[in-house]
């Protein structure tokens, strides 16, 4: 995601309390509209909002990462290790939104 100063934006306007999407997608809005952070920060910012809201399931980072939502990165990466944990972050995360809507 962000890096230096736009994370430390991000974790400011957080306060470093618990780090829910909707929460990332307001930290990411606030580096995208800050005129003191770079344009790759402001770039990487708007693709972590479309990648947090479904709109996109991926993208390459300024320092060439990749990032991409977990249910493509299960669907892509079956044997990796990292797949279990993963799934069961999806899982709680349909949980977690299914009893909201009730």
């Amino acid at each position: 995601m962000e890096s230096g100063a736009a994370q430390a934006r991000v974790k400011r306007r957080l306060g470093l309390v618990n780090w829910t999407k909707e929460n990332a997608i307001a930290g990411c809005v606030e580096v995208s509209r800050d005129p003191s952070a770079t344009a790759a920060e402001r770039k990487d910012a708007r693709n972590t909002i479309l990648l947090l809201v479904g709109a996109i399931d991926g993208f390459t980072d300024r320092d060439g990462e990749d990032n991409m939502r977990p249910e493509s990165f299960v669907q892509l990466y079956p044997n990796s290790p990292d797949t279990p944990r993963l799934q069961a972050q999806i899982d709680a995360s349909r949980t977690i939104e299914k009893s909201s809507r009730r």
